[in-house]
């Protein structure tokens, strides 16, 4: 056999050896495709090993063969260079089938996320326009003139954040009315009954925040309360009956704080509207309801204010001369919120009885005042001496309710027993109780 033919059945022994050996590499290499890039990294490191021991294994053996054979050299190294050229080029084979799959996954994963975020941006547009859409109708129907949002906020603002109610005037509602703007509304008669009162300060007006008429009745009445339901409100409004007859309306929230009232409504006696298109007589139920609405929240402001700040009553006092059947139901619920705070043990009882009959003399009930203090002052003189100098800021307000009354015999009384419980009293805090 020739040198060339020799060289020949080498190559091809080394070729076929060398397929058998990679067959079984590359068939392990496609079972491991799902593993992460780092383990493929360690498993090429430890294949280019495997093949460089490989090489060098047959290597040994094909010059062994040669020297058995009387191969020459350079038909060895054509032998070599060929089953190093079959290794090199399964071994890239491997590598860029692997690269492929890998580049595959990666651009189906790309896609897949692309179909996903179009999906949900798809979503989230429907929502958006959803949640406009609901936005725009809410608005269309809201009875304010801004955002529920904005509303609530001037709201707090004005309010220094409900430390005094808040006043909301909506337009009147004309029933059958054409458009909302048929028929008077009485807002600015309203508005200007309660800025003209000398207790305007007790509430905030804020006309204009309601800016049409509450023509869904209860449902607007709620949608009010939904939005400030923690603040004190005070709203007035009124409807205008099919026929001549007008009915104004109160609600309130949150104006008697530490009660279980949380909420009141008030509907008032109806007024006739004879001739809706009269501005006389429009101006003239305008004044009276503008009166009216004043005194009623007038008389809600003294109670927020006793029950939260612990300000007296005023408003019976603050009434022009003249006005003496409004001064006596001021004072009659005024003296009403006083029960309360004894009731709940804020406030004394005996004093709570004195400031009564205090805010009832004022308001020209003389006969129920003088009633109540004389009342008072006997159950206090009845009462131990050492229990007597716990009631000593109910004395003195006692003396100046006689004094208001002219009663000259009960003012003496108060005085002596006043004296008296002021002196143990003094005793009591120097410590001279069995020196007298």
């Amino acid at each position: 056999m020739g040198l060339a033919e020799q060289a020949d059945k080498l190559i091809e022994w080394g070729n076929t050896a060398t397929e058998g050996a990679f067959g079984l590499l590359k068939g392990h290499q496609e079972g491991k495709q799902a593993q992460q890039q780092q383990d493929h990294e360690m498993r090429m490191g430890s294949f280019n090993e495997f093949l460089r021991e490989r090489q060098h294994s047959r290597t040994m053996e094909l010059v062994r063969l040669a020297s058995s054979k009387g191969v020459k050299t350079a038909a060895i190294r054509a032998g070599l260079d060929v089953v190093t050229t079959s290794v090199n080029a399964l071994a890239a084979d491997i590598v860029n089938q692997r690269e492929y799959e890998r580049n595959r996954k990666l651009i189906s994963a790309s896609q897949q996320a692309a179909e996903d975020l179009e999906w949900h941006r798809a979503l989230v547009q429907v929502a958006l326009h959803d949640a406009l859409r609901t936005r725009e109708l809410e608005l269309a129907n809201s009875p304010f003139s801004h955002t529920p949002e904005a509303v609530r906020e001037h709201v707090v603002e004005a309010t220094g954040d409900g430390r005094k109610p808040v006043l909301l005037i909506a337009p009147f509602y004309h029933e059958g009315a054409v458009t909302a703007d048929n028929g008077p509304r009485f807002v600015v008669a309203v508005r200007q009954a309660w800025l003209t009162s000398h207790w305007h300060g007790d509430l905030e007006p804020m006309a204009g925040l309601i800016d049409r008429p509450l023509h869904r009745l209860d449902v607007d009445v709620r949608t009010v309360q939904q939005v400030l339901h923690d603040l004190p409100v005070v709203l007035v409004y009124g409807q205008a009956q099919e026929g001549g007859r007008i009915w104004p309306s109160l609600a309130a929230w949150n104006i008697l704080p530490g009660t279980d009232c949380t909420s009141l409504h008030m509907n008032f006696p109806p007024m006739p509207l004879t001739a809706a298109g009269d501005p006389a007589e429009a101006q003239d139920i305008g004044d009276r309801l503008g009166r009216m609405f004043s005194l009623a929240a007038g008389n809600l402001g003294d109670w927020f204010h006793l029950l939260r700040h612990e300000r007296a009553p005023r408003m019976h006092i603050l009434l022009a001369a003249g006005e003496d059947s409004e001064r006596a139901l001021a004072s009659t619920s005024a003296a009403d919120s006083y029960d309360f705070l004894a009731a709940t043990g804020r406030l004394d009882t005996h004093l709570a009885y004195a400031h009564q009959a205090r805010i009832l003399a004022e308001g020209g009930l003389t006969d129920l005042a003088r009633r109540m203090a004389r009342t008072a002052l006997a159950e206090l003189a009845s009462l131990p001496l050492d229990d007597g100098t716990r009631h000593l800021a109910a004395l003195r307000e006692l003396l100046g309710v006689f004094g208001l009354l002219g009663d000259v015999q009960y003012t003496a009384e108060a005085e002596a027993l006043r004296e008296a419980a002021a002196q143990r009293r003094l005793d009591q805090l120097h410590g001279w109780e069995g020196r007298r």
